[in-house]
C-alpha cells in the first residue's frame, strides 16, 4: 500500500491457494474515487521464488500520471530486497504488452511473442492508414493525440518492430 504518481494503493484482498499467495487490490485518486486495481501472485516453483504481476487496470484519465512506473519500482526494488528470483507478468489488456517490452520485459515464448508483435504491426498499419485515429483509440489522458504524438508513435512502435524481426527470440 502507498502512493504512486499521485494515485492510493489499497489492499482490499489477500489468500493463499495452492502454495500460491495472491494479493489484490484497489487503487483511488486523491478524492478517494476508484479508478482503478491490481492483483500481484506470489509462489515458489522449481526453487525460484517468482512474482506474478497478474492484473493492472487504471481508468485512461488518470493514465499517464507515472503511477504505473513508481508502483511497479517500488515492487521490483522489494523483489530484489526479498529474493524473489522471476517476475512475471500478464499483458493482455490494451497497451499493456508494448509498455513492459518499452521496459525491457521479454515474452514467456515464441508464439506470443509473435502473436504480440503481429498486433503491433496491424496498429501500425491502422496508424498509418489513418483509421485507428477516426476509431478514436488515440487518446491519452481523455484528450485526442496529435498528429505529431501519433508519428511518435508510430516511430516507437516500428524501431520495436525492427528488433523483433532482427533478434533471435530469447536474446
Amino acid at each position: 500500500e502507498g502512493e504512486y504518481g499521485g494515485l492510493t494503493t489499497h489492499v482490499t484482498n489477500q489468500y493463499l491457494s495452492y502454495g500460491q499467495l495472491s494479493v489484490g487490490g484497489s487503487i483511488r485518486d486523491q478524492s478517494g474515487n476508484s479508478v482503478g486495481s491490481f492483483t500481484r501472485r506470489y509462489r515458489s516453483e522449481g526453487g525460484k521464488n517468482i512474482a506474478e504481476h497478474a492484473y493492472l487496470e487504471i481508468r485512461s484519465s488518470v493514465q499517464g500520471s507515472n503511477f504505473s512506473n513508481e508502483f511497479n519500482g517500488h515492487l521490483i526494488d522489494w523483489y530484489r530486497s526479498a529474493g524473489v528470483d522471476e517476475v512475471h507478468v500478464h499483458a493482455d489488456i490494451d497497451v499493456g504488452g508494448y509498455a513492459w517490452a518499452r521496459l525491457g520485459y521479454g515474452w514467456a515464448n515464441r508464439g506470443t511473442a509473435q502473436r504480440i508483435l503481429g498486433q503491433l504491426r496491424d496498429n501500425v498499419s491502422r496508424l498509418r492508414a489513418g483509421s485507428a485515429y477516426r476509431g478514436g483509440f488515440l487518446r491519452r489522458n481523455g484528450n485526442d493525440l496529435t498528429p505529431d504524438q501519433i508519428t511518435e508513435q508510430i516511430r516507437v512502435a516500428e524501431e520495436l518492430l525492427r528488433r523483433g524481426d532482427t533478434l533471435t527470440f530469447g536474446d
